[in-house]
């Protein structure tokens, strides 16, 4: 009986030590979340007709991505998502490259359009560019604006209004696994 009690006890032992060995081995396997830093800025572009969300003008965006790392970013990739109204918006493919240290790209408008396969998303686009990076950048957007309609609501040369700028500093959101934290 003794033996028995005794057996009993290493089984359980051995099996116990089995399940915390496995757990130990199934945790090692497992690798560590990857982060991955992401920024969206707001994207205005082109000339915007009568009937948008917006006033009738010119708007331009430019987006300023600098690597303040020592090291080159090994994952960079960056799509432009784009707002309709009340419906989901077209997003583009994935696109950009790497940004070596301390070196700054710049996006635009033409190049945001260069994201998107034929056809163009026409000549007025809102929406947000996101950027997905392995390193923490700083991202700035700037924004300009000009008028185009006067007083009476009629279209008039643009150099009689002066155009209007606008600085934005991106805010970074980290992704852990792909999801936000």
């Amino acid at each position: 009986m003794i033996r028995i009690g005794i057996a009993c006890c290493l089984l359980a032992a051995c099996a116990a030590g089995a399940i915390v060995l496995g757990q130990q081995t199934s945790q090692a396997q497992i690798a560590p979340p990857k982060v991955i830093f992401e920024y969206a800025a707001k994207i205005v572009c082109g000339k915007a007709p009568n009937q948008t969300l917006v006033e009738r003008g010119f708007y331009s965006v430019a987006v300023n991505v600098h690597n303040p790392s020592a090291k080159p970013t090994n994952f960079f990739r960056c799509k432009v998502a784009l707002a309709e109204v009340a419906q989901d918006g077209r997003i583009s493919p994935f696109g950009c490259k790497q940004i070596d240290p301390d070196r700054v790209q710049v996006f635009n408008c033409r190049f945001f359009l260069t994201l998107f396969p034929p056809p163009s998303p026409g000549p007025f686009i809102d929406g947000f560019f996101v950027i997905q990076s392995d390193t923490k950048l700083d991202v700035t957007a700037y924004y300009t604006s000009v008028g185009i309609t006067g007083p009476t609501g009629a279209e008039v040369p643009s150099k009689i209004y002066s155009p209007s700028i606008a600085v934005e500093r991106i805010a970074e959101r980290v992704l852990i696994d792909g999801i936000p934290q």
